[in-house]
């Protein structure tokens, strides 16, 4: 199932909100939507965010959804 849509909506509402960029950034990753996941990965880099290093590795495969959202 795609979840993009929904982290989208939340994004769209309050791009600001805490954690919604990134799971917004997740959700593209994990649906396949790299073009547009490196577009909010460069907007947190260019606002000096950043983004969180456990996200980077999820992002890269070297945790899982599960490590990062309920063993993080």
């Amino acid at each position: 199932m795609d979840y993009s849509s929904t982290a989208q909506k939340a994004y769209e509402a309050d791009p600001d909100g805490l954690y919604i960029r990134e799971t917004y950034l997740i959700a593209l990753t994990l649906n396949d939507r790299k073009e547009d996941a490196l577009t909010i990965r460069n907007e947190m880099i260019a606002t000096g965010d950043g983004v969180d290093t456990d996200t980077d590795q999820l992002l890269l495969g070297q945790i899982t959804l599960e490590d990062y959202y309920v063993r993080g």
